[in-house]
């Protein structure tokens, strides 16, 4: 119900890491009528397990939104992600 700054830490890591090629996670900022925004992106290979943790300082304005999105690439059996966003 504010304006404010805020950190958005996005962590994301594979569950099986026995297959698979990989995930790409994107993290967008939605302030309509405008386009989304990109804050920033990153990738885990179909081997990590510790997976990667991202985090951006943005200002929301009320209404705002926060889009994340991980795209499996071409394996949709192997590539199941844990996905993890903390805003404070």
């Amino acid at each position: 119900t504010v304006s404010r700054r805020v950190t958005i830490q996005v962590h994301a890591h594979k569950v099986d890491t026995r297959c698979g090629d990989g995930v790409w996670v994107g993290t967008y900022k939605v302030a309509e009528p405008s386009p989304p925004q990109k804050l920033g992106d990153f990738a885990i290979q179909g081997w990590d397990n510790n997976g990667k943790t991202e985090s951006y300082v943005e200002h929301l304005d009320v209404g705002n939104l926060l889009l994340v999105l991980v795209d499996i690439r071409g394996d949709s059996v192997c590539d199941m992600t844990r996905l993890y966003i903390n805003v404070y």
